[in-house]
């Protein structure tokens, strides 16, 4: 019953097509974030102020993940890396923004436990700052299941922060051609992911340059708007 359909990404609509659904009157249209902040959050200065902050040792590697405590953002496969990075990669700390349910919190806390990582993750939980404590991290990570187009990821390159993703739809969309992707639903894939990048300062300043850079001409609010103007 629509006169027209706009997907986020080039996967989702690679999908739609799968599904047999109609693509006649649909078009792509890549979701921009609607702030274009200047960040120098390659500046050690400014990442160990924030450290600081959350009271985090200034010596750490420190891997951000952001995202609901849900299984399409595979909170349990980033878990399950981190006893296979941590083996390599000592001084390696994760922090984790976000939240869940009662249960899934209680299920992600024994878990911890089961694996022995409890003193490696710092939990946040929900924050309004979340765009601010990006640039403490080193690296960051996307585990997800599944996305359409995630902003995370714009968020994360506008920071200057270098990015390790699963290969699925959205992930695949930003990064592709140029970021580093791992097979989806795999810990130990994002385990080598991880490392990877915690091994190689160069290439994670490749990267960081190449994502603020894709961010800022492939991801613009002013070029989203231009194209939802023209649909």
């Amino acid at each position: 019953i629509f006169d027209a359909v706009i997907y986020v990404s080039a996967g989702e609509r690679e999908v739609a097509r799968r599904q047999r659904i109609p693509l006649a009157r649909s078009r792509v249209i890549l979701s921009a974030l609607l702030h274009d902040t200047r960040s120098s959050s390659a500046d050690r200065v400014e990442r160990d102020l924030v450290l600081d902050r959350l009271n985090v040792p200034r010596n750490k590697f420190v891997i951000g993940w952001i995202g609901r405590f849900q299984y399409p953002k595979g909170l349990d496969l980033l878990l399950e890396s981190i006893v296979t990075v941590s083996s390599r990669i000592p001084q390696a700390m994760w922090i984790v923004i976000g939240e869940g349910t009662a249960d899934e919190m209680r299920d992600v806390k024994q878990r911890m436990i089961t694996l022995g990582i409890q003193d490696k993750l710092r939990f946040l939980g929900a924050r309004t700052d979340a765009f601010s404590l990006i640039r403490a991290f080193d690296l960051y990570i996307s585990t997800s299941r599944w996305e359409g187009l995630p902003l995370v990821l714009l968020e994360v390159m506008q920071q200057g922060v270098p990015i390790v993703a699963s290969d699925v739809v959205g992930n695949r969309d930003v990064l592709e051609g140029w970021g580093v992707l791992f097979a989806s639903n795999d810990p130990r894939a994002a385990a080598e992911a991880q490392i990877r990048l915690a091994t190689d300062e160069s290439l994670r300043r490749q990267l960081a340059a190449v994502g603020r850079e894709t961010c800022r001409t492939r991801f613009s609010l002013s070029g989203m708007l231009a194209e939802m103007d023209r649909a």
